[in-house]
């Protein structure tokens, strides 16, 4: 918000004939100060920054929809369905928390029963450890490119 606002002050001085250079400096200068000065209080105070920012929101707590979070927040049961699925969650029965981030987003924890599993905790091993993500080509021009076999632990 505040750099858009010191462009636009730059903008106008140097296209608008009728604001005096020492004007524009000065308003620039008063601006530029403003900012660092409300950067630093948002740093240094919990107390300014929540006052100006406010603080995440917990949507839906222990399974259950709090629903004067929900209005606080302007937000009904469609838009809290959509948020959700866009976090792959289609029903709001497998949600233990949500949180309604500042940057309007949604935070979401599923219930442990509903949560994934990764092979770590089920102690798969996963084969092939070094292969890559991205497709590699092994044969480009009619020649087998040996180092990429390598790294894709295959031979010829």
């Amino acid at each position: 918000m505040y750099p858009i606002s010191i462009g636009t002050l730059g903008a106008s001085l140097a296209i608008d004939p009728s604001i005096s250079i020492t004007n524009g400096l000065i308003a620039l200068v008063a601006w530029s100060v403003f900012t660092i000065f409300m950067s630093v209080l948002d740093l240094k105070s919990p107390k300014f920054r929540y006052a100006i920012g406010g603080q995440p929101i917990i949507l839906i707590k222990k399974g259950k929809i709090m629903d004067e979070a929900l209005r606080k927040v302007r937000l009904d049961l469609d838009a809290l369905n959509a948020l959700l699925r866009k976090k792959n969650i289609f029903s709001i029965s497998d949600v233990d928390y949500a949180i309604f981030e500042l940057d309007g987003t949604l935070s979401v924890m599923k219930k442990d029963s509903k949560q994934t599993l990764p092979k770590s905790d089920m102690s798969i091993n996963q084969a092939n450890v070094n292969v890559f993500p991205i497709s590699t080509s092994v044969i480009s021009d009619g020649e087998i490119n040996q180092e990429n076999l390598k790294k894709l632990n295959l031979d010829r």
